[in-house]
């Protein structure tokens, strides 16, 4: 499924527009989407074209992570 396409769908499914947060400043790299510079939530990294893969986690653990990276898959997105 193209990036750009599941992002926009999540936004419209957890009604984005419509909620507001208050984070600390961050560090900022090339990699962080507009809309979260803009929001502090919704998709936080968009570094893929195409999402092949979609995991889910309340809390992602260094071990949930590991896990997800041990299977050396690309063009993954970690949904939490």
């Amino acid at each position: 499924m193209r990036a750009e396409k599941l992002y926009i769908q999540l936004d419209i499914d957890f009604e984005l527009d419509s909620c507001k947060d208050d984070w600390a400043a961050m560090d900022y790299n090339e990699f962080i989407s507009e809309n979260f510079k803009n929001r502090y939530m919704g998709i936080l990294l968009d570094n893929s074209v195409e999402i092949d893969s979609v995991y889910t986690a309340v809390f992602p653990s260094n071990k949930v992570l590991n896990e997800i990276l041990e299977l050396n898959k690309e063009n993954i997105l970690l949904f939490t």
